[in-house]
């Protein structure tokens, strides 16, 4: 089973099963939404390899590609629920420094690999910090169950951004 995700196209489409409306919409320094020089603003990494460290950086959209999907996570965290569904997707982010307040100052050259980008619908906000949010709890739901049922069978599942 495929899953695919345009970006513009406001929906995740998944053939011979149907449309789900959905966005990857992120706050940041790019569109102006994320303010800088503004501790509370500032979002920490989580570190891919044990040895690295939590770094700040800027929140970017879900990296364009094929990703797998794992297995749905079933939470009562109002930003994730109902299902949290994980992918592999991961991409490089540039740390940023920070200024004597600890807000945001100045992008680095400096890098970290991030990941846990997914698919989830939130009650708190209409933007992520990278994860494609589903228009609705009962469309976050209907999906999780159908890539749990193609799971159970063995079957793979990918997420096709573009």
């Amino acid at each position: 089973m495929k899953l695919i995700f345009k970006y513009g196209g406001d929906k995740i489409v998944i053939p011979k099963v149907g449309e789900f409306p959905a966005s990857c919409v992120v706050r940041n320094e790019v569109n102006g939404w994320r303010e800088l020089h503004n501790k509370k603003e500032v979002r920490w990494s989580k570190p891919f390899h044990a040895d690295d460290i939590s770094m700040p950086y800027m929140p970017r959209a879900m990296p364009k590609g094929i990703w797998d999907i794992e297995r749905p996570v079933k939470t009562s965290l109002r930003v994730f629920a109902p299902y949290y569904i994980p992918t592999d997707a991961v991409q490089w982010i540039r740390i940023w420094e920070l200024d004597e307040h600890g807000g945001y100052d100045y992008e680095t050259r400096e890098q970290q690999l991030d990941f846990r980008y997914g698919i989830h619908y939130s009650v708190l906000s209409n933007t992520t910090l990278g994860c494609i949010r589903v228009g609705s709890y009962k469309d976050a739901e209907r999906i999780a169950i159908l890539v749990t049922e193609q799971l159970d069978k063995g079957l793979s599942i990918t997420l096709e951004v573009t």
